[in-house]
């Protein structure tokens, strides 16, 4: 077999911003168009060549040998050293991202594919059982729900993909479940991955914001999100997206706590020169309770000749609590007290002079406390 300069990808036809690539053909080159090469196959004059916008690599020749499964094509790039203009090097990375976005959305769509594959091995395997077993059959499928069974197929899948593509476990299977929405639930946002307006984070994101938002209005939220996204950064869209929901569905709140709630975990990371980080996933008032009452004792242990940081005193009063016996009298009660909340209140300073215009009567009524801003 013979390798030239371009890159394999895709089916025929014309990929990202209209280039052009093509098959191999089994007796000869498969160059779309004009080629820059030669019939020696020498190296080309890429001087003498219009900028396509593509990028270098390899590509299948032909041979008497089967072709390669999967899609292939052929896009053309010269060497970066023959870009000699800003905008050809800029026009040229722009590019390379739209084929990478395209390559992305592919990914997603072979993902979902090998799922779906091992879904339909499993079935056929619950079909033989059944005709082998029935009785036995029937009593699994009472003590095994749907739901348990979808998240078999999926570890399956996860499991092969991870060792596939060299993936962490969780990050495989989060791979298999954001693949499955975006071919079956989002296909604005896979369009727009596919054709280079998304990166696969932006499409990432607007996946996961669309969780708990009623299934009759998905639709229109996703098109939203997905204009916004062509046109910003993933933080940006992430807060107009947060934005949008809570206040076109506020009921999508509660779904989407109750589903990251169930996912809080304690995380380990190995770290360099013997260090490493220590991370929780909790849910946020637990977060800012524990953060404070760290920032707390930190501040408390702060002296004119202490020479430790604010930052370095809050690991030390962590490491301190849940290393060492904290001091205190289990009898009297005199160890440390709950976390307890503090409750900030900010009243106009019209209502306090009851001088806010209509309110004479009621200034600073609350519905749990009277007249609140009278007795002040």
């Amino acid at each position: 077999m013979r390798f030239s300069e371009g890159f394999a990808f895709g089916a025929d036809g014309a990929g990202p911003s209209g280039a052009r690539h093509s098959g191999a053909s089994s007796s000869g080159s498969s160059h779309p168009g004009a080629s820059p090469y030669d019939g020696s196959r020498s190296e080309p004059d890429w001087t003498q060549i219009p900028f396509s916008g593509a990028f270098a690599g390899q590509m299948w020749e032909g041979s008497e040998e089967l072709e390669p499964a999967g899609p292939w094509g052929m896009v053309e790039l010269p060497p970066t050293s023959a870009l000699q203009s800003l905008s050809d090097a800029t026009d040229t990375l722009e590019r390379l991202n739209e084929l990478q976005c395209w390559a992305e959305a592919q990914k997603a769509r072979l993902v979902d594919r090998i799922r779906e594959l091992y879904e339909a091995e499993i079935a056929l395997s619950d079909e033989a059982n059944s005709q082998a077993d029935k009785a036995e059959t029937q009593t699994k499928t009472r003590t095994q729900t749907l739901t348990e069974r979808d998240a078999f197929i999926v570890s399956l899948a996860a499991e092969e993909i991870s060792a596939l593509l060299r993936l962490p476990s969780r990050s495989a299977k989060t791979f298999v479940e954001q693949s499955r929405l975006l071919v079956h639930h989002h296909r604005q946002t896979l369009t727009s991955l596919e054709s280079g307006r998304l990166s696969w984070r932006h499409a990432t994101t607007v996946v996961e914001e669309c969780v708990g938002v009623p299934a009759g209005s998905v639709a229109r939220f996703e098109e939203e999100l997905v204009e916004t996204a062509e046109q910003s950064t993933v933080p940006k869209l992430t807060r107009h997206a947060r934005g949008l929901r809570e206040l076109l569905h506020p009921d999508a709140a509660p779904i989407r706590t109750t589903r990251a709630t169930a996912d809080r975990r304690i995380l380990l990371e190995p770290a360099p020169d013997g260090m490493a980080w220590l991370s929780a996933y909790l849910p946020a008032e637990q977060a800012c309770g524990i953060y404070n009452r760290l920032d707390a004792g930190a501040r408390g242990l702060q002296t004119p000749d202490e020479p430790r940081t604010l930052t370095q005193l809050r690991a030390d009063v962590l490491t301190d609590l849940l290393t060492h016996t904290c001091n205190g009298n289990i009898d009297t009660g005199t160890g440390y007290r709950g976390i307890h909340a503090t409750v900030h209140i900010t009243v106009p300073a019209l209502t306090l002079l009851n001088q806010l215009p209509g309110a004479e009567d009621s200034a600073g009524a609350l519905s749990c406390c009277g007249d609140f801003g009278q007795r002040i």
